[in-house]
């Protein structure tokens, strides 16, 4: 089975969401015969109870002919602490 599919990183630290990022991209271009799309997205303002505001920066990589192996594969990924991935089917 053959679909777009959008990864979706989120942290409070840039670095961090982008290391990981450019991580999921190069493996993703191991395994795949279509490279990957990362796209950076602004930061964007999230209350946080008893410290104010905090930035979070999104991140998101777009994969076109996903295949079931290569969902199998990055879900056995080892993340850093702190990045929030999720992975959703695009139309």
């Amino acid at each position: 089975m053959s679909r777009r599919l959008r990864i979706e990183l989120t942290s409070h630290d840039p670095e961090i969401v982008d290391g990981t990022t450019r991580k999921i991209a190069r493996r993703i271009g191991d395994w795949h015969s279509y490279p990957p799309v990362a796209i950076p997205l602004p930061a964007q303002s999230e209350q946080v109870e008893d410290k104010g505001t905090q930035r979070v920066h999104p991140r998101v990589i777009e994969v076109r002919a996903a295949t079931t192996e290569l969902v199998a594969r990055m879900q056995q990924l080892n993340l850093p602490e702190g990045v929030e991935v999720a992975i959703k089917q695009a139309g």
